[in-house]
């Protein structure tokens, strides 16, 4: 619910400051799971 809420709040409200540090953390959240998932992928195949 939280999680629902603070992306309909991002779209809503894009300008606001906080939003806008919110989205970016989110999105260097997201790289950096992406990155350590495809280290440990490839770490599993070889």
């Amino acid at each position: 619910m939280d999680y629902i809420s603070a992306l309909e709040q991002i779209r809503i409200a894009p300008e606001h400051p906080i939003v806008t540090v919110i989205s970016g953390c989110i999105r260097v959240l997201v790289l950096s799971v992406n990155y350590v998932l495809f280290v440990v992928i490839k770490d599993l195949d070889l």
